[in-house]
C-alpha cells in the first residue's frame, strides 16, 4: 500500500501498512489485492468514501482475515466501497464494527453510523459481510444506518449482530434501508441479540 494510492486529509489513528489516515479519507480506484487486515481503532468523527461500491473495490486474498476492523469507530460514515473474498476461505467477516476495551485511552463505542452505497461480495468462499459487535455486549454497536447495501455470496449471513457465543444485547437501533442480499445460504440476517429494524 503505498501513499499515492490514497487521497488522505488529516492523518491519525486508521493504520495501514506503513501509514495511516483519520477524518476524511478518499480511497482510490484501484488497490492491490490484500492480504491481512487493515486495522482502525479508535476513530470518532469521520468520512472514508470511495467512487462508488463496484468501482473502489478492496480485495482479500488471505483466508480467515477481515478486510478491515474497525476497533472503537463512532460518529462517521463509510461510503461508496466494495468489499470482496477474492480467493482463499473466510471464516471471519469481510468488515468488523467491534470494541475490544483494549485501547489507550480508551475511545468511545461504535455508535451513530453510517455505512451507505457499498457492497460485500463472497462467491461463496466467505462466512459473513459485515458483523456488528463480535465481542458481544461490551461492543455496543448502536444507532447505525445501513442504507442500499449490497450482498452476495455469504455462507453464514450477509449481516451479522453479535455471534452465536457472544450475545449483543446492546445493539440497538440497527436501520436497514433498502440494499439487496443475495445468495447468502444460511441467513441474509443472523442477529444474535440487539435489535434491527428493515
Amino acid at each position: 500500500w503505498s501513499q499515492d494510492l490514497l487521497c488522505i486529509t488529516k492523518c491519525e489513528h486508521m493504520s495501514l501498512p506503513g501509514q495511516s489516515l483519520g477524518a476524511s479519507a478518499g480511497l482510490a480506484t484501484s488497490f492491490p489485492p490484500l492480504c491481512g487486515t487493515l486495522e482502525a481503532k479508535g476513530i470518532s468523527g469521520f468520512r472514508i468514501y470511495g467512487d462508488g461500491k463496484r468501482s473502489t473495490m478492496l480485495y482479500q486474498t488471505c483466508s480467515n482475515n477481515p478486510i478491515i476492523y474497525f476497533d472503537g469507530l463512532s460518529y462517521g460514515k463509510i461510503e461508496g466501497i466494495g468489499f470482496k473474498q477474492s480467493a482463499g476461505t473466510n471464516t471471519e467477516a469481510l468488515v468488523e464494527i467491534d470494541y475490544t476495551g483494549t485501547l489507550s485511552p480508551a475511545s468511545l463505542k461504535p455508535q451513530q453510523l453510517t455505512i451507505a452505497d457499498s457492497a460485500f461480495f463472497a462467491d461463496g468462499i466467505g462466512s459473513i459481510g459485515l458483523r456488528i459487535a463480535k465481542t458481544g455486549n461490551t461492543a455496543q454497536g448502536d444507532t447505525i444506518l445501513l442504507s442500499n447495501l449490497l450482498f452476495a455470496g455469504f455462507t453464514d449471513a450477509c449481516l451479522m449482530l453479535g455471534t452465536p457465543t457472544q450475545s449483543a444485547q446492546n445493539a440497538l437501533g440497527i436501520e436497514i434501508l433498502n440494499g439487496d442480499m443475495q445468495q447468502c445460504t444460511k441467513d441474509g440476517i443472523a442477529s444474535y441479540g440487539g435489535q434491527f429494524f428493515v
